[in-house]
């Protein structure tokens, strides 16, 4: 998980999101995504979706339905 979080601060995220189990992500510094701020298209548990700032301050803006970048 650290490798795929500092890949993903190399590449220049500022924020990422997972589906997963709080408590054990808790421990890698994930904090569950506030009811009905950010979305997820297609079927989830919402109460399992959590994120974590790469950049501090890089959740205050995130709001609405995820969508997957168009250069992927």
């Amino acid at each position: 998980m650290k490798t795929g979080l500092d890949r993903a601060r190399e590449q220049g995220h500022d924020l990422v999101f997972l589906v997963g189990d709080l408590p054990y992500y808790r421990k890698a510094g994930f904090l569950t995504v506030p009811d009905g701020r950010v979305l997820m298209p297609g079927p989830y548990d919402p109460e399992r979706l959590l994120y974590q700032e790469l950049k501090r301050g890089a959740f205050d803006g995130a709001r609405g339905v995820m969508r997957v970048p168009e250069t992927l």
